[in-house]
């Protein structure tokens, strides 16, 4: 399927990180050889040469503590911090961590007196799809959504992964029919991507807007939970559609 799993893919992180600390160790023990060659080369008890020899000896350690701490930060700490925040499978955000973007940027939209979307998708016959094809396809299905979303959304908008086949989608400074355009654009891509051995899959969300200029204390969880209910008018409604939230629907 092309889809490494989350241990193979971290596996392969700790082998690369492994590698550059291998190839900076032997880069300074190369460059500590010489400088030790070129110190024992140089004029007998030359003040200049001791000096030469000791800031070299100094730049090139401060070199290799530079390197390992830049190969600790690039390849375990920022992936790791990452890994933390982000669905291994998906890409993502985890839940806990977007509803902690989602409340911030709720409350700052409301500040600013900014219009709100909240999209609460939901994969049609998931669970068909993993008894029929099995897990792996299942996962195969849910990475390629996560993948359609994160190329879908704005700059700034949220995404996240609030349960196993559930996604939510926090957009700020939207007009509803620009949100409903475009979680109709994420259903029409998922009709048409090819996965493994079909091609298409259906998708159902509920929509939910707080208007621009909203005085009410509404809060990003209130909103979600809208965008839920809109979800279930969905799915009973026949799958494979987008409902707007409506206070007045029975």
């Amino acid at each position: 399927m092309g889809i490494k799993p989350p241990h193979r893919r971290r596996s392969e992180t700790t082998s690369r990180t492994m590698l550059w600390f291998v190839l900076a160790t032997l880069g300074y023990a190369v460059g500590a050889t010489v400088i030790g060659w070129w110190g024992a080369t140089a004029v007998p008890h030359s003040t200049m040469a001791i000096g030469r020899t000791i800031l070299a000896e100094i730049i090139l350690w401060a070199t290799f503590v530079l390197v390992i701490l830049r190969c600790l930060l690039n390849r375990v700490i920022r992936p790791w911090r990452s890994a933390a925040v982000h669905d291994d499978l998906t890409g993502v955000l985890r839940a806990g961590a977007f509803w902690e973007r989602a409340e911030h940027r709720m409350a700052r939209a409301l500040s600013d007196g900014q219009a709100t979307a909240f999209v609460f998708f939901d994969l049609d016959n998931f669970k068909q799809i993993n008894d029929q094809y099995g897990h792996a396809v299942g996962d195969a299905v849910l990475h390629a959504l996560g993948t359609i979303l994160r190329q879908s959304v704005r700059s700034g908008d949220i995404l996240g992964r609030l349960g196993g086949e559930e996604f939510g989608w926090f957009m700020v400074n939207i007009a509803p029919s620009d949100a409903d355009l475009a979680a109709q654009r994420v259903l029409a891509r998922c009709r048409s991507v090819e996965v493994g051995p079909f091609v298409g899959f259906s998708l159902s969300g509920g929509l939910a807007v707080a208007p621009a200029g909203l005085t009410d204390s509404l809060t990003a969880w209130d909103l979600g939970r809208q965008a839920d209910y809109a979800l279930y008018q969905a799915k009973t409604q026949g799958k494979g559609r987008i409902v707007p939230f409506s206070p007045l629907t029975p």
